[in-house]
């Protein structure tokens, strides 16, 4: 008998207590009694801004330990929250929009930096996330170098830490495949939830219905059909990345595919069903499939949206029409576009080197309506080459992962990221701020963390491949 033979009898009945989470039920019901202080403080006081400071404190509560789902919330939900908001009758302001972003900000960066506190894993910044950092403290360099009375710039920068920086970093930081997973899984049920009342405000909202271009809501007079839209495309990319890929159709993706397909092209945004167009035709080359396969797809895709547009109505489709007749309309969101462009050229020409400071290009009013040319006028040669190098570590990494990577769920979601960033950069060719390009700047993050979650994969495949040597202890145990 081993001299230690007590020792390992002991270390045998030793019980193991497993630590069990919290019950469900307990988390629900503190968020239904907060849920229910907000909508009585709002009904009580009127005051909505201490209405939503309760209620983003139960989302915040109740969410940080699935950093996934606000995360999912910032990229393809907000718009629920403005929904949520017209359906009560409340009006909004920038004050209240702010405090919801900062609550799903704060609620994602800190369930994910506990995940991997948790998990005692290492995460080190990769050459994206370093150039991402460079490019958004010269953009924080240039607001300070630059004095400027224009609104607008102060409007850009207090954008950016809500809807860029913190959403990057809070992205970035999901350690494991199936976080990135269900961050692409909310992201469509999400959207997949407006379906329903998106219809029922076609049906039942004349003034919305009438409208050439759709959104579900209505707030302070003004609607979103670019967020409409942008939400809608992103569940379609999803939905069709994952049938094409998994060569599997399910019924329940079909289902979410025709109506959203139809909704995106109701809510008349150009520059959202464009960036479509071009991601679609993307997804079936880089799909791992037959041809005729491929030429199939694309068919079925053309053929729905051609469906579709006999169902949109005459002032949708006078809109639409109204893009190709915009030189005898001045007046035309299009033709106005081209005098930004071109007046964004001017003040690129005028500060080729370090530009002419955010939020001041084209008259003051920082929004030429194109990334590129946004970052040309405003930060110069040097902003540029900072954004070219985002882009370029991003196809790079994401091309090379697609080759060399075999069949997988890992594979599935590079291919899943690499598109929303081919649908937003397209889309960030005909509007948005630099400052407010949550999608693009999020799908660049998600292409940096699978990244980040192969090599770590890859790491502890090799630790685990090499000899062990069993302790003496256990050895003389047997």
């Amino acid at each position: 008998m081993p001299a230690n033979y007590k020792n390992c009898e002991t270390l045998r009945r030793t019980p193991v207590y497993i630590h069990r989470a919290p019950s469900n039920r307990l988390y629900l019901a503190l968020l239904l009694i907060l849920f229910a202080m907000a909508i009585a403080v709002v009904g009580i006081t009127n005051n909505v801004a201490v209405g939503v400071g309760i209620l983003c404190t139960a989302v915040s509560i109740i969410l940080i330990k699935q950093p996934e789902m606000p995360l999912a919330v910032l990229f393809n939900g907000i718009i629920i929250y403005f929904y949520l908001l017209y359906k009560l009758g409340l009006e909004t302001n920038r004050t209240t929009t702010a405090l919801f972003y900062l609550a799903l900000v704060t609620t994602s960066l800190i369930g994910s930096i506990i995940v991997i506190v948790r998990g005692r894993q290492k995460f080190r910044l990769s050459p994206i996330d370093i150039v991402f950092t460079c490019f958004f403290v010269y953009i924080f360099l240039s607001y300070f170098f630059f004095s400027t009375k224009h609104e607008e710039a102060h409007i850009k920068i207090t954008y950016a830490p809500l809807m860029v920086v913190g959403p990057y970093f809070a992205v970035t930081l999901l350690s494991s495949e199936k976080a990135i997973y269900n961050f692409f899984r909310y992201c469509v049920i999400l959207a997949a939830v407006l379906i329903i009342p998106s219809f029922y405000e076609l049906f039942s909202n004349p003034d919305l219905a009438n409208s050439a271009r759709f959104s579900a809501y209505e707030l302070n007079g003004l609607n979103n059909p670019i967020l409409f839209g942008l939400t809608f495309g992103t569940l379609l990319i999803i939905a069709g990345t994952w049938i094409l890929e998994k060569n599997g159709f399910k019924p329940k993706l079909l289902m979410l595919i025709v109506p959203s397909a139809y909704l995106l092209l109701r809510a008349g945004s150009r520059g959202a069903l464009l960036s479509f167009a071009i991601t679609m035709v993307f997804g079936i080359i880089l799909a791992e499939i037959k041809l005729k396969t491929k030429v199939f797809s694309l068919i079925a895709g053309v053929l729905l949206f051609t469906i579709a547009y006999h169902f949109v109505p005459e002032a949708t489709l006078d809109f639409y029409k109204g893009t190709l007749d915009y030189q005898d309309m001045p007046e035309s969101s299009v033709s106005q576009r081209l005098v930004m462009w071109q007046q964004a050229i001017t003040d690129f020409t005028n500060s080729p080197l370090i530009g002419v400071g955010v939020g001041n290009s084209v008259w003051g009013g920082g929004f030429p309506h194109n990334i590129f040319l946004e970052v040309g006028a405003e930060l110069g040669v040097v902003g540029l080459m900072i954004l070219f190098a985002i882009y370029y570590l991003c196809i790079k990494n994401s091309i090379n992962f697609i080759k060399r990577t075999p069949s997988g769920e890992l594979k599935v979601c590079m291919k899943t990221a690499f598109l929303l960033f081919i649908y937003s950069s397209a889309d960030a060719l005909f509007s948005g701020y630099i400052t407010n390009q949550i999608r693009l700047f999020a799908s660049i993050a998600l292409i940096s963390a699978i990244v980040r979650i192969k090599s770590k994969s890859a790491n502890t495949s090799t630790m685990k491949s090499l000899a062990f040597v069993p302790p003496k202890e256990v050895l003389s145990c047997e």
